[in-house]
């Protein structure tokens, strides 16, 4: 941490007063007599973000009942240890308190509770010094700061305090909601709030410090030891020699001091709180730079710390809106390729927030490096536009490329620029185009948030129309939802139905259990009592000539089996043998036609061996072939075969193929023992379709219904 050598043990001194009564009463007289001298020293803890030393010397001037300009606490005010210290400071000083506390509210450096006591106090300050003012400048913080998300509950209580002071010295309640029945709490709540901060004020500066758990929270840690150990680590006793090397005993030389060092123990080996202030950056990490804040991490030196650090400080700096800070910082270790996102981040949000001059001054420390000046983002080139035709040309070039994509960062960008009119109109084009989503959120809350700078009403006519477009988005999808829902909901009781028959599955289940343990409790009863019942017929003579005729008739039923086993086994035999007969005669050729083909079925002619035979093409219809495939295999194959030789004019095929005596053209030949062919030739197509495969026993009934 760097320190300006003129100032530099009197700012020691201010960081190791540790918040103490008598140590800042102590550092008064150390301070610089001169008012020049006294402000400059001021200027330089503001600038480098000095925060316990600014917070003990300001303590300590006013303390001694000495004053300085309310500029300081522009900056200055998010160094203070807590929100309650800035009346009793900011009512001491000298020159526009309520201009400097609204200053330090614009640069958004201040969190919102911060922020809510600084409007606070500016509303107090101008209406005891310049009553009959205006205060529509307070009622706009007011408003934007009502609009924000508040993290403490505190908050609420301060802004109903604004509330009720602008309601007195204003014409209409800034928030009537407040004087309803249901918020008498907070009602209440805010009088109290009030009637502290006059307390506070009236109060002696340093009265907080001397009252038990009411002082202002300065940090938080895991303490380790600050004083030396032991080579062994075990502490110094009582009559131990003094480990300063003096050779009295520990309790007579340095006990009392190192006592007073555990009230300011770190968490740091060896070291006080404050002895790790003069030098923090030799002790930071990524996890002690992520537990500080914005202004805890200015005045930190970069170049003495661990540049994998750079860029998280960078974040850190830019959360806290310490742009001067980044200037400084880039400055000090150069310009690198690995700062370029984070310093083109920083131009972003001071673009957005309308600062043009650290829009240039960043500019200028990145130099060439980064992105080419065309592949900055939009609204950093908006605030880097010379005059008014750049900045509309800027403007155009960046709408025609995203005319048929309403673009967020555009609207918002021109919103913080010097037509705000124009982001306006901008964005509700936007808002109407995309409808209510968290982008479309922050686009309305920017857009109400320049109304309100521009002193026009907060409503805007797009909030209407943003509803109607939401609710005409909800109400097209809606059709798919309801049918998700209704999908969800089938499997819902498909689900439940599951459950259901699980349990009563369960159920079931248990009771056959139940009933399984009564069997086999009744089956072990009912063998202990077979047991019994066979034991005692052992000794009755009828049961013995029962159990001998019941031996008999079993011998017989067992001889009986073995006479049908033995016709089984022979009927077995007799069927084998009369299925290899039949396939020796399947083994025969088709072409071959049997010898007792001679022998003419009523009714049909044999074919005149004379002719001659065509090649036709085989038909089989479909019905015909469902037919032929329930037939055994070996006769189905057979006839497959049959036909493809009919249809080839084989003479051996042919050979056996007899006529209907009235109709030639129907035709039949015997295959597979007892089974007939009928088909029928188409000499004019040349086809030979088989009509019927039948068996012998159906082949007149077949015939006659075909003809």
């Amino acid at each position: 941490m760097w320190i300006e050598p003129r100032f530099k043990s009197v700012v020691e001194q201010a960081i190791l007063t540790q918040m103490k009564t008598e140590q800042i009463r102590a550092l008064a007289p150390k301070l610089p007599a001169d008012e020049g001298q006294f402000d400059c020293l001021l200027q330089h803890l503001v600038e480098r973000r000095i925060r316990g030393a600014f917070t003990s010397v300001v303590l300590a001037a006013m303390d001694a009942d000495r004053t300085f300009d309310v500029r300081h606490l522009v900056v200055g005010a998010t160094m203070l240890p807590a929100e309650l210290i800035i009346p009793s400071i900011a009512m001491r000083c000298t020159g526009e308190v309520d201009v400097a506390l609204l200053k330090a509210v614009e640069d958004q450096r201040l969190d919102t509770m911060f922020a809510a006591v600084c409007v606070l106090v500016a509303l107090q300050w101008r209406h005891a010094q310049r009553p009959g003012s205006s205060y529509q400048d307070i009622a706009t913080e007011f408003r934007v700061l009502r609009r924000k998300r508040h993290t403490k509950e505190e908050t609420t209580t301060v802004l109903a305090a604004i509330a009720e002071v602008l309601a007195q010295v204003g014409e209409e309640h800034p928030w009537p909601e407040l004087q309803e029945k249901r918020n008498r709490k907070l009602y209440g709540e805010a009088a109290k709030y009030l009637d502290g901060i006059g307390e506070t004020v009236q109060a002696p500066i340093l009265d907080r410090l001397d009252r038990p758990g009411k002082g202002w929270t300065l940090f938080g840690y895991t303490v380790k030891s600050p004083v030396p150990k032991k080579p062994d680590g075990s502490k110094w006793g009582r009559n131990d020699l003094c480990h300063c090397g003096s050779g009295k005993k520990y309790k007579k030389c340095c006990e009392q001091k190192d006592k007073a060092r555990w009230h300011d123990a770190s968490d740091v080996e060896g070291k006080t709180w404050s002895e790790m202030e003069l030098e923090p950056e030799k002790y930071m990490d990524e996890k002690r730079l992520k537990s500080m804040g914005a202004s805890d991490v200015v005045p930190l030196e970069p170049a003495k710390m661990d540049p994998s650090l750079h860029g998280p400080m960078l974040d850190k700096l830019l959360a806290g809106r310490e742009f001067e800070a980044i200037v400084r910082f880039v400055k000090e270790i150069g310009w690198r390729l690995q700062l370029a996102p984070h310093v083109t981040e920083a131009m972003c949000v001071a673009a957005d927030m309308g600062k043009v001059d650290l829009v240039r001054e960043l500019m200028e420390v990145r130099g060439d490096g980064g992105e080419a000046a065309d592949q900055l983002p939009f609204a950093v080139r908006l605030a880097l536009a010379k005059n008014a035709e750049e900045m509309l040309l800027a403007i155009e070039r960046e709408l025609l490329q995203r005319v048929d994509e309403p673009s967020t960062e555009i609207a918002s960008s021109i919103l913080a620029s010097r037509y705000p009119a124009l982001g306006i109109l901008l964005a509700r084009s936007v808002l109407a185009t995309q409808g209510m989503t968290d982008d479309a959120q922050e686009v309305l809350d920017d857009l109400i948030e320049t109304r309100e700078r521009l002193d026009l009403p907060a409503d805007d006519p797009i909030e209407e129309v943003l509803e109607k477009v939401t609710r005409y988005r909800k109400k097209t999808t809606s059709a798919a939802l309801e049918a998700r829902e209704k999908d969800l909901e089938e499997k819902n009781e498909q689900h439940r139905a599951l459950r259901a028959e699980k349990a009563r599955l369960r159920q079931e289940l248990a009771e056959a259990e139940r009933l399984l343990r009564l069997a086999e409790r009744d089956k072990d009863a009912a063998h202990s009592a077979a047991e019994a019942a066979r034991q005692a017929a052992k000794e009755d003579p009828r049961v013995a000539d029962l159990t001998r005729r019941l031996k008999a008739v079993e011998d017989e039923s067992k001889l009986q089996h073995a006479e049908r086993n033995e016709l089984r086994r022979e009927l077995e035999k007799a069927r084998q043998e009369i299925e290899e007969q039949a396939a020796r005669k399947a083994t025969q050729s088709p072409a071959e036609a049997p010898k007792d083909e001679v022998d003419v079925d009523a009714g049909w002619v044999p074919v005149e061996l004379a002719v001659t035979q065509k090649v036709r093409r085989p038909v089989v219809p479909e019905k015909v072939y469902g037919r032929m495939r329930k037939l055994p295999r070996r006769v189905s194959a057979e006839a497959i075969q049959l036909v493809g030789g009919l249809a080839g004019a084989e003479k051996a095929a042919w050979k056996g193929v007899l006529h209907l005596q009235h109709d030639r053209e129907l035709q039949r030949r015997r295959f597979a023992g007892d089974y007939r062919l009928i088909f029928e030739v188409d000499d004019d197509v040349g086809v030979l379709e088989v009509v019927e495969v039948v068996d012998r026993k159906e082949l007149d009934r077949r015939v006659r219904r075909l003809a």
